[in-house]
């Protein structure tokens, strides 16, 4: 490893000091050292610029930004500019790493001649205490082609949207081409696919290195009714831009809609925002679900995690109405 390149890992930073140095000390000791890691202060009104400036002080490979608040995509696009790395990654400062996963990851990339390497995740509380694990974890390593890469972010079936657990090529973000949308959330989901399709080949293994703080249990956490909305923007102008470009991935889109347009109606219902649920845009959602869910139904239900989600697309595509009071139903259950 005497001879390898360099990484550049982009940190934004927020109001996270009570996460902040178990997630720089993750990266300080990497068993990969040859690191730029740059941390951006994005006017965090709490201690953490003071904390960056300490770490930089020790580290000679820390690099500190301190920027007027613009948001996470703001904070990692100004990150970009700064990074001299031949390859990207990305941690959220409440997150944190195993001391190998870069290490990992670049030899995953160099043996395979991939252009993005992935590794899996594990959901872990305030404490770094892991929650039981969903996933099925075996070391298998699989290569995907542009194609094949895409298919499976679209499917969700080996790895997420998300930007974190993942080392990229710079030059898939084409000298600053691609950057992560200002403003909004829902921001891998709008970028990553798009870093996918500059990729010639994909490298997964399937072991997890990446440390995914859950710092609420409710997966329902700052959603709002715009949020729901540009969600189902950000999926639209996803499936339009991959649709005229790869036709063989249609099946791909379908059971990709059919996955998010039932997380519609879960984050609709559970936070009972009963005027999108009457809304014409959310009963047209319903109309292309029982299309897709009719064609595709296992491979729908397939994208749910646990037996009552699978159960939900069924219910869901009998009945909206059926639905509504299957959801009222795991609420009370919920509570008891």
């Amino acid at each position: 490893m005497e001879n390898s390149e360099l990484i550049s890992v982009i940190v934004p930073i927020y109001n996270v000091e009570k996460y902040l140095r178990r997630c720089i000390d993750s990266l300080v000791e990497q068993t990969y050292t040859n690191l730029e890691i740059i941390l951006v202060d994005d006017e965090s009104p709490d201690n953490c610029g003071k904390i960056c400036d300490e770490y930089a002080k020790k580290d000679k490979r820390i690099v500190v930004i301190h920027k007027r608040n613009g948001g996470l995509s703001d904070a990692r696009n100004r990150g970009l500019e700064e990074a001299k790395g031949k390859y990207i990654g990305f941690i959220d400062s409440d997150d944190y790493i195993n001391k190998n996963m870069y290490k990992v990851l670049y030899t995953n990339m160099k043996k395979n001649n991939a252009d993005i390497s992935i590794c899996n995740f594990s959901l872990v509380d305030d404490k770094g205490n892991k929650y039981k694990e969903e996933k099925q974890l075996n070391n298998e390593i699989k290569i995907y082609s542009k194609k094949e890469a895409l298919e499976n972010l679209l499917i969700e079936k080996d790895y997420t949207n998300h930007a974190w657990n993942k080392l990229y090529n710079k030059k898939l973000f084409k000298n600053g081409k691609i950057q992560y949308p200002e403003g909004k959330i829902w921001e891998d989901i709008a970028t990553t696919y798009l870093l996918f399709e500059n990729a010639n080949k994909v490298v997964y293994q399937n072991v997890s290195l990446y440390y995914y703080t859950q710092r609420n249990n409710s997966i329902m956490k700052g959603i709002n009714r715009e949020k729901i909305i540009l969600l189902g923007d950000i999926i639209n102008q996803r499936k339009n831009y991959l649709s005229k470009k790869y036709d063989m991935l249609r099946k791909a889109i379908e059971i990709n809609e059919g996955k998010y347009i039932k997380y519609y109606y879960d984050m609709i219902l559970m936070l009972e925002f009963k005027d999108l649920y009457n809304s014409k845009l959310y009963k047209d959602y319903y109309k292309r679900y029982r299309e897709v869910y009719l064609k595709n139904k296992k491979e729908i239900q397939d994208t749910q995690v646990t037996k009552t989600g699978k159960i939900g697309c069924s219910i869901l595509y009998y009945s909206r109405t059926m639905y509504k009071i299957y959801t009222k139903i795991k609420k009370i259950i919920r509570r008891v």
